[in-house]
């Protein structure tokens, strides 16, 4: 641990924080791959490459608006309270989206598809 806080020019005191963020870090990207690639082919799946372009400019839009009320989130919330929201918002959005799946119709979970794909 020593050397890790030496090369890292890290306290030793913040060590436990570094470790703690660095696997919040690694497993959040984990996630964002897994959910990208599914989000990507069942989009594909469902509306094809030719809607692909329209997708990415809702997709963008729709993501600046995140943006701008996640940025309001924050500077009303404390960090903390904010990292546990934003968290508990994916699980709740992924659960949803999962249950959506097996519950409906074809016709139903290709707008889900694309819910996934524009979030």
């Amino acid at each position: 641990m020593k050397w890790v806080a030496k090369t890292l020019q890290i306290a030793e005191k913040d060590l436990g924080l570094f470790f703690k963020l660095l696997l919040h870090s690694f497993f959040l990207g984990i996630f964002i791959s897994v959910y990208f690639s599914t989000a990507n082919s069942e989009f594909l799946a469902h509306f094809g490459s030719e809607n692909l372009p329209l997708g990415y400019i809702f997709s963008g839009i729709l993501g600046y608006f995140a943006v701008q009320l996640y940025t309001r989130v924050i500077k009303q919330k404390s960090g903390y309270t904010t990292f546990l929201l934003t968290l508990s918002a994916f699980l709740v959005f992924t659960a949803l989206c999962l249950i959506g799946v097996h519950l409906f119709d074809e016709s139903v979970v290709k707008w889900i598809a694309a819910l996934l794909f524009l979030l």
